[in-house]
């Protein structure tokens, strides 16, 4: 098969009812078509298959990269640089790699990458999921708001993927500055990080993160154990406690 020039290339004109193929040897081909457009063309058998890729439109002058991708990127190539993404490709399929395939599942991993990165909440977004989602209509719902809110102030903007234990601790230790009325701050911090663990839980639940940063945190980490009156006793305590009475009152 006779290679091809730049002349025929440019010069070789549109058929109205069909496209023209023009080959140069390793499964290379121009393709102008009817309208006039001239298209890069790489036929090639893997695996028992035959295949047909475009890899960019001719252009006399090529692209700029200085790489194969991207060139295939630019989606302009020149004589001499379709030549040798054609012979590239054929390297590899020598070693059973499908370099257009291998291509396609790079940008859909790509793709998927940026989709997941679109969707990971900041720490403001998370707050407003989880309280939308478990906190609203309930008596303590202003309560979760504020002190989620108040940290929200340091790390509201971050991905909460992006938040580390040394985030929180430092947020936890700013809140805890001052006095408050009624309230000493460290009070205050205490319940904030109580808080915001049941906000990582969630987060977990919803794989934003692969596990719980602060979980080992305590609120003595910050001399904010809480008051007699501010203690919460979980269900399990509950049912303990409930047991014990009857038996008491029996």
């Amino acid at each position: 098969m006779a290679k091809l020039t730049d002349r025929a290339c440019t010069n070789t004109k549109p058929q109205s009812d069909r496209d023209v193929l023009l080959g140069d040897g390793e499964g290379l081909y121009l393709r102008v078509r009817p309208g006039g457009s001239r298209v890069w063309i790489v036929d090639y058998l893997i695996q028992g298959k035959r295949k047909k890729v475009s890899i960019g439109d001719y252009d006399s002058n090529g692209g700029k990269a200085q790489t194969i991708d991207g060139l295939l990127d630019e989606n302009v190539l020149s004589l001499a640089q379709a030549r040798m993404v054609a012979a590239e490709w054929k390297k590899l399929r020598r070693i059973g790699i499908d370099a257009a395939a291998e291509r396609e599942r790079k940008k859909a991993d790509t793709i998927a990458q940026e989709k997941a990165e679109k969707e990971q909440p900041t720490v403001e977004q998370a707050i407003e999921n989880f309280v939308v989602q478990h906190i609203d209509g309930k008596k303590s719902a202003d309560a979760v708001r504020y002190r989620l809110n108040r940290l929200a102030i340091y790390v509201g903007t971050m991905k909460i993927r992006d938040v580390t234990r040394k985030h929180i601790i430092s947020s936890l230790e700013k809140i805890a500055q001052g006095t408050r009325k009624g309230k000493s701050a460290k009070q205050l911090a205490g319940e904030v990080l109580t808080t915001a663990k049941r906000l990582w839980r969630f987060a977990e639940t919803r794989e934003w993160i692969h596990a719980s940063c602060i979980e080992r945190l305590r609120r003595s980490d910050f001399d904010a154990k809480p008051r007699k009156r501010d203690v919460v006793l979980h269900i399990d305590e509950l049912v303990k406690v409930s047991s014990q009475n009857s038996l008491l009152l029996g």
